[in-house]
C-alpha cells in the first residue's frame, strides 16, 4: 500500500512539475511581449508582432490544458454517430499538410465501415497528433500510412480490456527509428517525450489516450526499434440505426449588431472574476446589448429576482460553472430555470469536470468552454436569444446575427 501511494505521489510530482515547466515558459513569453508592447506603442510593426507572439502563448496554453483535460477524462465531448473513413477522408487535406513533402503518406480506408460514435473534433485533433510524432519520427523519403479496418473482439477482448463485440480500429503506421521496450511502456505518460527540448510537450499521446478511453475505446502503441511504430485507436461499433450527420452546422444568423434602444436585450452575466466579467460584459455591450454583472450565483439570484418583479426578465444568463463559495452555476441555472423557464441560459467553465457537468438536468443547458473568443460569447447569445431556453417555450427566429471580427 505504501509503494502504491509512493508511486502516485511520484507520478503526480512529475505531472505537476512538467506543467509548472511548460506554463512558467508560456507565462515568460507572454509577460515579455506585454513589456515589449509597452514600449512600442508608436511602432505599430513592432506592436503587431509583440501581440502576435502574446496570441500565440495564449493560444498554447489553452491547447495545453485541453491536451491535460483529455488525458484527466475530464473533457466535455460532444459524440455524434461517424463513419472513420469518411471523417478521415474530409480532412485528408490537411493530414497532407501536417506530414510535408518530404514524406509519402497513403490511405487505406476501408469502405461501407459500421459508424462509431465519439467527438470528430477531438478525433481530428488526436488524429492530426499522433501524425505529427509519426512524421517526426521517420527519414525524408519514407512513408506513413494511415488505416480503418473492422475488429471482432472475442476470446481476446478481455486481454485488452474491452468487451466482446465488434471495433473500429485507426493505425498509424511509420517506417521511423521506433522505441526501444522501456519507451514504449511509458509512450504515453504525461510529459514524458524523446524529442529535443522546445519541440514537444510530452503530452500528445496521453491526450490520445484520454480521448480515446473517454470515448469507449483503447488505445495500443506497437514499436520496434529501427523498425517503425503503429498507433492503433479501437472503438467500439455504434449499434444505432439512425446516422447523424458528422459535419458541425454553424448558426447561419446574419451578422449586424444590435439596435441600440431601451428594447434592446438585457444580459445577466455571471463570473467571480472581475477581469473576464468585464470582458464578457464590454464585448456585449459593444454590440448594443444591455448588461447587467454579477460576481456570485447569490447576487445573481437576487438580481433576477428582482428584474422578475418589475417585469423586466433578462432576456438571457451567462454564467459561469465554477464560483468558489455559495451554489456554483448550475444550481444557479436550475433556480433560473424554475422561476422563469423561458430564459435561456449558458454557462461557460474551464474545468469541465464530470461532477460539475453531468446534473440530472443538464441538457437543458448551453456550454461555452473557456477560454472563448469574443465572437463565439456572440454567437451563442444571439443563439440562445432566436431559439430560446430549452426547458422553456421558446422564442420567435431573431435577426441576430452571428458577429463577424
Amino acid at each position: 500500500m505504501a509503494l502504491r501511494q509512493g508511486q502516485k505521489m511520484e507520478a503526480i510530482g512529475q505531472l505537476t512539475a512538467g506543467l509548472a515547466h511548460d506554463f512558467n515558459n508560456l507565462l515568460q513569453i507572454l509577460n515579455n511581449s506585454l513589456d515589449r508592447m509597452k514600449g512600442k506603442r508608436l511602432d505599430h510593426q513592432a506592436f503587431d508582432r509583440q501581440h502576435m507572439i502574446a496570441q500565440q502563448a495564449a493560444d498554447r496554453g489553452a491547447r495545453l490544458t485541453r491536451q491535460l483535460l483529455s488525458f484527466a477524462r475530464r473533457t466535455r465531448l460532444e459524440p455524434s454517430e461517424v463513419n472513420l473513413s469518411s471523417l478521415i477522408s474530409s480532412f485528408k487535406e490537411l493530414i497532407e499538410m501536417s506530414v510535408g513533402n518530404q514524406i509519402d503518406l497513403y490511405l487505406n480506408l476501408r469502405l461501407r465501415l459500421p459508424a462509431v460514435k465519439l467527438d470528430a473534433n477531438y478525433f481530428e485533433m488526436a488524429l492530426l497528433n499522433v501524425v505529427a510524432n509519426a512524421r517526426d519520427a521517420s527519414p525524408s523519403g519514407s512513408s506513413i500510412t494511415i488505416k480503418t479496418k473492422l475488429l471482432h473482439l472475442n476470446g481476446d477482448a478481455e486481454a485488452r480490456r474491452l468487451k466482446p463485440g465488434d471495433y473500429v480500429a485507426v493505425t498509424v503506421a511509420d517506417e521511423g527509428q521506433g522505441m526501444l521496450p522501456h519507451i514504449v511502456l511509458r509512450a504515453t505518460e504525461p510529459f514524458f517525450t524523446t524529442k529535443p527540448s522546445g519541440q514537444g510537450t510530452g503530452l500528445g499521446l496521453a491526450m490520445v489516450q484520454g480521448f480515446v478511453q473517454q470515448s469507449g475505446g483503447r488505445l495500443e502503441v506497437e514499436s520496434e526499434h529501427q523498425r517503425g511504430t503503429s498507433i492503433h485507436m479501437i472503438f467500439p461499433v455504434h449499434t444505432a440505426k439512425e446516422q447523424i450527420d458528422t459535419v458541425k452546422k454553424n448558426t447561419g444568423y446574419k451578422a449586424h449588431p444590435v439596435d441600440e434602444s431601451p428594447n434592446a436585450p438585457h444580459i445577466l452575466v455571471v463570473e467571480d472574476n472581475a477581469d473576464i466579467a468585464q470582458y464578457a460584459a464590454d464585448s456585449l455591450m459593444e454590440i448594443g446589448y444591455q448588461v447587467t454583472t454579477a460576481h456570485d450565483s447569490t447576487e445573481a439570484l437576487d438580481v433576477f429576482e428582482k428584474a422578475l418583479a418589475e417585469q423586466k426578465p433578462f432576456s438571457a444568463v451567462f454564467s459561469d460553472v465554477i464560483m468558489p463559495g455559495g451554489p456554483n452555476g448550475l444550481v444557479l441555472a436550475e433556480k433560473i430555470s424554475t422561476l422563469h423557464p423561458q430564459t435561456p441560459v449558458i454557462l461557460t467553465t474551464g474545468y469541465n469536470d464530470e461532477m460539475s457537468l453531468n446534473a440530472p438536468e443538464n441538457n437543458n443547458f448551453e456550454v461555452l468552454g473557456k477560454p472563448y473568443q469574443r465572437s463565439e460569447l456572440i454567437d451563442r447569445i444571439q443563439a440562445a436569444l432566436s431559439h430560446g431556453s430549452r426547458s422553456g417555450n421558446g422564442r420567435q427566429t431573431s435577426d441576430f446575427g452571428h458577429v463577424e471580427e
